[in-house]
């Protein structure tokens, strides 16, 4: 595989690796801090630090109408509404079926790719691929997580929603043409989080919380490593491979959490695992193969 080709994985890989521990942080986060305020916080100390990257570096947000619309859209389906939905449904709701629900925004994608995207149509391919994958999470995660289905509804439909919203905001980004992508991310992030503030500060008070110190590391960690690090290999992937390649992310994340369990915390590699990992890294490659198939096929 040559150096452009890989690229996307490589991205794709290490933006997985960020957002692995994403799940695990936010329950620590909803013990003691509200889940619009957490969103706010971790949007806002992400935008405010990439907008000081951004004028180190002496570039601007020069935009168009139409890409202020876009970059708005973006902002909100990415960040605001979903980070919002996830922190409050896990409250309530394990991780592991957060997981589970989140697993579906590439069968969401790929649907909206189909129909909005750009040169990203529905192949026999795409959807078994995809599909292996989302039954390799549900392997993963445990089946029996299913089984909880139902009881928290509301909780359930909250991440669902989130799940849709990613899959808006990625094939929204991919249209995202004409600016940098330090600029993209920056502009998203500050739209999301100001946007947010005005939401936390009247339902929330934010003023009357006590933070634990582990919550508010957790904040700082998700909000400069998984969103500020995060989105900008995001656009870049989007940019790079298309809003379905980029989904494929939320396949991979489950994968580095049972490794992240075996290096650090001894943890058995189970026939289940290894089943569940078989069918979503083949899932990823299946899907992967049709995409670029896909794009030759449209270059030719």
């Amino acid at each position: 595989m040559n150096r452009l080709a890989s690229q996307p994985v490589v991205l794709l890989i290490a933006l997985a690796v960020i957002w692995s521990a994403v799940f695990g942080l936010v329950k620590v986060i909803v013990e003691t801090v509200p889940p619009l305020t957490a969103a706010t916080l971790r949007l806002m100390l992400a935008g405010v630090a990439l907008y000081a990257v951004m004028r180190w570096r002496d570039e601007r947000i020069e935009a168009t109408p139409r890409q202020w619309v876009l970059l708005t859209a973006v902002g909100l389906s990415g960040n605001a509404l979903p980070f919002v939905l996830i922190n409050w449904g896990e409250i309530v709701i394990d991780s592991g079926l957060t997981a589970i629900l989140i697993g579906t925004v590439p069968l969401f994608t790929m649907v909206l790719a189909h129909f909005f995207g750009r040169g990203e149509r529905l192949t026999p391919a795409k959807i078994a691929g995809i599909a292996v994958g989302l039954a390799g999470i549900v392997i993963l995660m445990g089946p029996e997580l299913l089984g909880g289905l139902g009881v928290h509804v509301v909780a359930e439909l909250a991440i669902v929603v989130a799940a849709m919203s990613y899959a808006v905001s990625n094939v929204l980004a991919s249209r995202l043409t004409g600016l940098p992508v330090l600029a993209i991310t920056t502009a998203t992030t500050l739209i999301a989080g100001f946007v947010s503030v005005p939401f936390s500060l009247v339902f929330e008070s934010p003023w009357t919380i006590a933070p634990s110190w582990s919550a508010l590391g957790a904040i700082a960690a998700i909000g400069l490593v998984s969103t500020a690090l995060g989105n900008l290999l995001f656009f870049r992937i989007v940019a790079l491979a298309g809003a379905t390649f980029f989904s494929l992310c939320n396949y991979i994340v489950p994968v580095l959490s049972v490794v992240w369990g075996m290096l650090f915390l001894a943890e058995a590699l189970s026939w289940r695992a290894l089943t569940a990992l078989v069918l979503i890294l083949g899932g990823v490659a299946t899907t992967n193969a049709a995409l670029r198939r896909g794009a030759a096929a449209a270059k030719s």
